[in-house]
């Protein structure tokens, strides 16, 4: 699988949407100064890969920005064997799933819910 794109909104430091894109194909480096969120970004692959968008209780509840009713969400575009994908996520009051495939130049969509 590689990464092609992450975006993340209104989970911990990440009130207002943030995107990285132009990942490389080998190795990819995050840096920055301390508490600049780079431990959330890769939280956010976390969530978006291996949690369901409907979990609760008080872990995902500390995901939300301090001070704030935010509901964390999550897009991730990637590629795997030749195809590219996109995976939505949102939790808490915004809870979904969405897992598309890219055909042509627009995503179509392949599953939501718990199935995606």
């Amino acid at each position: 699988m590689l990464l092609n794109s992450l975006q993340v909104a209104g989970l911990r430091c990440f009130r207002n949407p943030v995107t990285l894109t132009d990942f490389d194909e080998r190795v990819n480096i995050i840096f920055g100064p301390n508490e600049a969120g780079k431990s959330t970004l890769v939280w956010a692959l976390i969530l978006a890969f291996c949690n369901r968008h409907d979990v609760g209780g008080e872990q995902i509840m500390a995901y939300r920005p301090w001070g704030t009713d935010l509901s964390p969400t999550i897009e991730v575009e990637f590629t795997a064997a030749g195809k590219r994908y996109r995976l939505e996520k949102g939790f808490l009051d915004q809870a979904k799933s969405i897992l598309s495939e890219q055909t042509g130049g627009s995503y179509l969509r392949l599953a939501d819910g718990k199935r995606a």
